[in-house]
């Protein structure tokens, strides 16, 4: 999920209210020098990130919860409390913002080049923050949504017993064939513009187009004719104030790179047999944005838990069924 994610909410008639005055400044770990998969690295690396709710004394209600694509951490304070996806008067939450968000380092952040990273790379920044910075010897759960829901299962590759509990919603071990095609659809609409000098409002307004194609047709179809013309301008205009072109890129890529069979510095096969009771899939079968099929299989072949969810919203099902995911997840981590 984008921050294009509150267009989506909106457009799908959401009830999770997103409380401005609840979000606070993010707070900064300097993790000096990141080493990335690749080989290359980062220096000066800084990791952004907001805390929710009370830590126990023992630390042991600890629960990580990394961005999704293009968003940042100001995006979960309504997602967050009694009644919604983590209930922050039982546990004490961490939304981490991921490598190339525009808050931890990005390519938006720094005047030089700076290296692709990876999914990997992004929870090896969050497994340091947490461990280095932060002092904790586990975490009661990694949590996470779409992009967030996949770092979920990179997360188990690499650490699987830093983490007692993972949650994966709206995300996937594997980016099917669907999901490749339309990032790899808007990672060409970026270069191209680049490449061309295309003002960045006219590159915006082409990612909105495709971004509005991702959604449910009925959830489209049925606004209001007067109200159709001005949905494409409505995203552009959120997407370019809430994100930068080079730093969606980015993380589109390491999107696109991702496949937990093939995790690097992991021995992804092994850790997952060790995760079934340990893991729960979320996902609607109506998401155009993430399919659904890869995690669903990965879940039946592993042994682990699964909730389906049926909701016009798709992508943002988790939005329109919070209550009841919330539950779901209450219920996962009490058990």
């Amino acid at each position: 999920m984008t921050r294009v994610a509150k267009v989506l909410i909106a457009v799908a008639s959401a009830t999770v209210a997103f409380d401005s005055r609840a979000q606070t400044s993010p707070q900064i770990a300097d993790l000096r020098r990141c080493s990335l998969v690749n080989g290359a690295t980062i220096d000066n690396c800084r990791i952004g990130y907001r805390t929710f709710g009370q830590r126990d004394a023992r630390a042991s209600n600890v629960i990580l919860i990394p961005t999704w694509l293009g968003g940042d951490s100001a995006d979960w304070p309504g997602l967050l409390g009694p009644g919604r996806l983590v209930d922050t008067t039982r546990y004490h939450v961490i939304v981490v913002d991921a490598l190339g968000d525009g808050i931890s380092s990005s390519p938006s952040t720094t005047n030089a080049n700076f290296p692709q990273f990876t999914i990997e790379d992004m929870v090896e920044t969050q497994y340091r923050l947490a461990k280095e910075v932060l002092g904790l010897k586990r975490l009661r759960a990694v949590i996470g949504v779409s992009m967030g829901g996949i770092q979920a299962f990179a997360w188990g590759a690499a650490h699987p017993d830093f983490v007692d509990r993972f949650v994966s919603i709206a995300g996937s071990p594997q980016m099917a064939r669907h999901d490749r095609a339309w990032l790899q659809t808007m990672v060409r609409i970026i270069e191209s513009g680049t490449n061309h000098h295309v003002p960045s409002d006219t590159t915006w307004r082409m990612l909105a187009g495709v971004w509005l194609l991702l959604n449910v047709q009925d959830v489209v179809n049925e606004r209001p004719a007067r109200e159709a013309d001005s949905l494409l301008t409505l995203d552009a205009l959120k997407m370019s104030n809430e994100s930068k072109l080079g730093d969606f890129a980015a993380q589109s890529r390491a999107l696109l790179a991702y496949d937990f069979a093939r995790q690097a510095g992991a021995d992804s096969m092994s850790a997952a047999r060790r995760l079934s009771g340990r893991f729960l899939v979320v996902h609607s079968l109506d998401d155009r944005v993430v399919s659904a099929a890869p995690a669903l299989a990965f879940a039946r072949q592993f042994g682990l838990d699964s909730l389906l969810i049926r909701s016009g919203c798709g992508h943002g099902a988790f939005t329109c069924e919070s209550r009841a995911v919330g539950s779901a997840i209450q219920t996962f981590l009490a058990r």
